[in-house]
């Protein structure tokens, strides 16, 4: 099979599920997106040498945890930490526009608050 084909199988089948794990580490949709993207450049760089010994998406999802932690170890990576409520938002089976909705009203809400605290 092409590399394009195996390409857009792999992004069509685990793009989503890759994505909502990148979005779960990062806590940014953007930076989310990015890793996501690099997850299936190195999948598509590295697909010759897997062995099928696992499942692809387990595979896959591997790749997008190492893609996350990669991008978390740069200096300017600085978000507020996401609360257990958070978490179990976005492990139930919301849209990512929903979780992204919610992320974005909850940072506001931490800087809001962090500012109103600095300036006492």
């Amino acid at each position: 099979m092409p590399a394009e084909q195996i390409l857009e199988r792999l992004m069509r089948e685990y793009g989503d599920s890759a994505f909502r794990m990148c979005y779960l580490y990062l806590k940014d949709y953007y930076l989310a997106e990015d890793a996501t993207q690099e997850t299936f450049i190195k999948a598509m760089k590295s697909y010759d040498s897997f062995l099928h010994n696992s499942n692809e998406k387990t595979w896959l999802i591997r790749i997008a945890i190492n893609s996350c932690k990669n991008i978390m170890r740069t200096k300017w990576f600085r978000f507020p930490m996401m609360n257990v409520d958070d978490q179990q938002y976005i492990a139930d089976d919301h849209s990512i526009e929903e979780v992204v909705k919610k992320d974005s009203s909850s940072n506001l809400s931490y800087f809001n608050a962090w500012g109103n605290n600095s300036s006492s």
